[in-house]
């Protein structure tokens, strides 16, 4: 939880740094020299969360009755500001996730709406382009559901990977996509998907495009909240 460090040699000086580096709360009292004194010079040189008069405390040269509880004292100012900096360090890190969740959601869209386009006005839905585009088109809607809920608002520090809901997403889009036309084909009777009618085509990209996005925000929010389950602490029975 911290450290304090009087006097001390060689190890004392490596803990002492060590603690400075992980942000650990460190009282190392200057009075003695040694190991303490070479600490709390890197102390005053580096981004200290301590105050300056809480510095000048642990450097005083000399020690009475009152050091030690002022010293002591310090050290919950001490950590206070550390923890709003983790704070504020996290803070940016979700942010940091949240833009990028966004632009890969963006990018998904675009190429999804894109592609649309191309499967909607083919005249003759054969061939292997068309059954590329229909079986296709539910695998990239599913990715832009898995990332659309990476954008949203979410309880806890579970840190959330765009590319990772994209992958997610994806596949659930893609299997539902495929467990949809099978369904529609089965129905159809002799009807395969090389005598589609331009009509029953379209449809069929329009539906897989729906299937897919909420297939993709479905198993993604399935994930998500399995994720936090097993993450957290078991209850105390």
């Amino acid at each position: 939880d911290a450290a304090l460090i009087v006097g001390g040699g060689d190890s004392g000086a490596t803990a002492g740094l060590v603690c400075l580096g992980r942000r650990i709360p460190l009282l190392a009292v200057g009075t003695f020299g040694a190991a303490g004194e070479q600490v709390w010079e890197h102390m005053r040189n580096a981004d200290s969360p301590l105050p300056v008069d809480a510095l000048q405390l642990l450097g005083r040269p000399y020690w009475d009755e009152s050091s030690a509880p002022a010293i002591v004292a310090s050290l919950k100012d001490q950590q206070d500001a550390l923890d709003r900096e983790r704070e504020e360090v996290q803070a940016a890190r979700r942010i940091k996730l949240h833009s990028r969740g966004a632009f890969v959601a963006l990018a998904l869209f675009v190429v999804l709406w894109a592609t649309l386009p191309i499967a909607l006005t083919r005249e003759t839905p054969t061939g292997w382009r068309s059954f590329m585009l229909l079986f296709g088109v539910p695998i990239i809607a599913g990715a832009v559901g898995g990332t659309v809920r990476t954008v949203l608002p979410r309880r806890g520090e579970l840190e959330v990977n765009a590319w990772g809901s994209a992958a997610l997403g994806a596949v659930a889009g893609g299997v539902s996509g495929v467990l949809y036309l099978v369904s529609q084909l089965s129905s159809l009777g002799d009807t395969g998907l090389a005598n589609l009618s331009r009509g029953q085509y379209q449809t069929f990209v329009l539906f897989s495009v729906g299937i897919g996005i909420l297939a993709g925000l479905a198993l993604e929010a399935t994930y998500d909240r399995l994720a936090r389950q097993g993450a957290a602490p078991p209850e105390s029975k």
